[in-house]
């Protein structure tokens, strides 16, 4: 089992990171909770700082007991291309909270057939003076289903109240939900994932002493990959401690190395790839092996997410840092070709996927001509 994958939290009191915060959540009220929007960097602790004060302030207004708020999972089948399929959520007697990014492409589905019918109810069962939604990683929420959100919010927010958790806090003005208190949860510091890591090996490896050189040594290394992000650390703790130093760089370098040889496939010197770029329209003409095996790479990174921009700055960040000549002559052409990705995202129905493909396949050609000593426009 891994460590991260387990609940560690089980009150607001047993969270030992952001002290400053935790003191003033305990100090609100349910009766006074408005809409609110958590954000902060990836793997800050967002969604246990949230929903640990989501379930106290609860417990304390009502007077319950923590076993009476169990929270429990849902389903909603329904049929699509004459398929079954499902959506799951979470909901107690109080709450339903959402995790949108486990919803993939059909998020308008449970927000047409579930949270419509709840947010829209005057009268719950128990007498609640509003219901409440709790939206986890709300930065993967759509435009179409973004402004549907909207409309339901304006019109039902009287009897409703929500929480917002998400990395990015324009993603609400971009929707025009303007209507909520922003909250920000920085990053956690060295000492408090030093704290963590201790409590990890106390729990799960007694025997290991936290107190030596080869302990702060490894923690350094730890931190320098996990970049302070809360389960990456909890993780690579379990890695280093159970499989040693050499299985930790490996996983934590994948990412690295990945890029890196998306880097030399762009960076190719095949003439062939320029041809392929006018093929690209019908992917089973496209036969060269450096332009499949990009695309292959590119769908690999890009399966399961629907951030496409995301990894794009990934890409921008790791050649900035490992090869800053190829960015300063290229910088222009990298930001002009972005920019046209990002516009045709608004302007079509394109996926994730074929839009990472533009990005790069778009740069393979850019590359590969001004090899040639032939100047491209970067035309959408």
């Amino acid at each position: 089992m891994l460590w991260c994958a387990e609940k560690h939290v089980e009150s607001l009191d047993e969270i030992i990171h952001h002290p400053r915060l935790i003191s003033i959540l305990k100090n609100t009220s349910y009766m006074t909770l408005q809409n609110l929007c958590f954000y902060g960097a990836e793997g800050s602790g967002k969604k246990t700082i949230v929903m640990s004060w989501i379930n106290h302030i609860i417990i304390k207004n009502f007077n319950l007991k923590p076993q009476e708020l169990q929270i429990q999972e849902r389903k909603y089948i329904y049929i699509n291309n004459k398929k079954e399929e499902n959506l799951t959520y979470y909901q107690t007697p109080y709450y339903i909270h959402v995790d949108l990014a486990k919803l993939g492409k059909k998020k308008h589905v449970l927000f047409e057939n579930v949270l419509e019918q709840y947010i829209s109810k005057k009268r719950n069962i128990r007498n609640l003076p509003f219901n409440l939604v709790i939206f986890s990683n709300f930065d993967t929420i759509d435009d179409k289903t973004g402004f549907r959100f909207h409309r339901y919010m304006d019109k039902f927010l009287i009897n409703t109240r929500f929480i917002f958790i998400t990395n990015n806090p324009s993603i609400t003005r971009h929707h025009k939900i303007t209507s909520c208190a922003l909250i920000r949860i920085p990053r956690l510091n060295k000492e408090e994932l030093c704290m963590i890591v201790k409590y990890m090996l106390a729990k799960y490896r007694p025997k290991i002493k936290t107190t030596t050189a080869v302990f702060n040594k490894n923690f350094d290394k730890i931190i320098e990959f996990s970049k302070r992000h809360l389960s990456k650390t909890i993780f690579y703790t379990q890695l280093l401690y159970e499989y040693g130093m050499v299985q930790l760089k490996n996983i934590a370098l994948r990412q690295d190395k990945t890029i890196e040889y998306l880097f030399s496939l762009i960076t190719s010197n095949n003439m062939r790839n320029i041809q392929d770029m006018n093929k690209v329209k019908n992917s089973t003409q496209i036969r060269t092996y450096n332009t499949l095996k990009l695309r292959e790479l590119v769908y690999q990174c890009s399966m399961g997410s629907d951030n496409y921009e995301k990894f794009i700055c990934q890409f921008y960040k790791h050649v900035l840092k490992k090869h800053p000549t190829f960015v300063e002559k290229y910088n222009k052409t990298i930001l002009k070709v972005f920019q046209n990705i990002c516009a045709s995202k608004t302007s079509t129905n394109k996926t994730s996927f074929i839009l990472t493909e533009c990005f790069f396949l778009k740069l393979m050609s850019v590359y590969s001509l001004d090899q040639l000593g032939i100047n491209v426009s970067t035309r959408k």
